[in-house]
């Protein structure tokens, strides 16, 4: 079962969007219209250099409101169905990437999280699907706090943890590992901040930090402290340069198809990258990090037996 925190579709979606060109998402008109009508006004050709999917498929048409991003300088990356009469739309600008739907009658633009009936995260599943990912080198150069064991010879490869500083379901994750990384786990924690105010702050004060690795364990296995920083954070900033560093962090969360915290990243034993987003089951613990599974004693975590 995954748990996890979502993104929102403002602060992962629409962010991406310049307001200009926002303000151009909505193409309906206040006149009287027949459906048919507005479908055919929302249509324009598509030029001739603009191609999409994986296999470089020919789009013969594009909603109005997709033209006029691209005319704001976006690029079309895919444009594939997403089901219930929706059209989705991977888009980029600067190697960053905003996926939207379009409605049936290509008069509207939707940003944000599409769930199915039984919950699932399609939008995330759209993300890794048609999102070209980057070498997981990538993430050997966003901020993040090591954690493992100098006793103990490392593990084949290590793991990469997006997380918020107000999200339970990391605390649960932080537990999780904390036997593997005993066992020679590589875990790199990355932050992003999205949940809270207090999340920004801090995330501020872990990169901040004399000692990361000792301010991260105390974030994680004491949450007061958590509700300590929310009441502090009425009116304080974060620096130019670490507020660069969390968005570089969630921009590289995106570029990997992740929605939601905890997310992970790794790289299996033969070479292929692997992603997760939320809280795993115990026994997943032991493929994601490559060591044998390790007994949880923390109580917290038997619901995730």
């Amino acid at each position: 079962m995954r748990r996890f925190s979502f993104l929102t579709a403002l602060g992962f979606g629409l962010s991406l969007i310049s307001s200009s060109v926002l303000a151009n998402i909505n193409t309906q008109t206040s006149n009287p219209v027949a459906a048919t009508s507005v479908a055919d006004q929302n249509i324009t050709p598509l030029p001739d250099n603009i191609t999409s999917g994986p296999n470089d498929e020919r789009i013969p048409e594009l909603p109005a409101a997709i033209v006029r991003l691209l005319e704001q300088g976006m690029t079309l990356e895919s444009r594939f169905d997403a089901g219930a009469g929706l059209t989705g739309w991977l888009l980029s600008v600067d190697d960053r990437f905003t996926l939207l739907y379009s409605t049936a009658d290509h008069s509207t633009l939707i940003s944000g999280t599409l769930l199915d009936q039984n919950g699932q995260n399609l939008s995330e599943q759209h993300m890794q699907q048609y999102l070209p990912r980057p070498d997981i080198q990538v993430l050997e150069k966003a901020w993040s706090v090591q954690q493992h064991s100098a006793d103990t010879e490392a593990a084949a490869h290590t793991v990469y943890v997006f997380f918020d500083p107000a999200c339970p379901f990391c605390r649960l994750s932080w537990q999780a590992f904390k036997p593997y990384v005993q066992k020679g786990a590589d875990i790199r924690w990355v932050p992003v901040a999205f949940l809270q105010p207090a999340s920004r702050i801090a995330a501020d004060r872990l990169m901040q930090s004399d000692n990361p690795l000792n301010t991260l364990q105390n974030m994680m296995e004491h949450p007061k402290q958590a509700s300590e920083i929310q009441a502090t954070a009425s009116g304080k900033e974060v620096s130019d340069q670490r507020w660069q560093s969390l968005q570089h962090n969630m921009e590289l969360m995106q570029r990997f198809g992740l929605q939601g915290t905890p997310a992970m990243v790794w790289q299996d034993a033969d070479g292929q990258i692997k992603t997760f987003s939320g809280m795993p089951e115990l026994k997943d613990f032991a493929s994601i990090t490559g060591l044998p599974e390790q007994p949880q004693t923390a109580p917290e975590l038997s619901r995730f037996r």
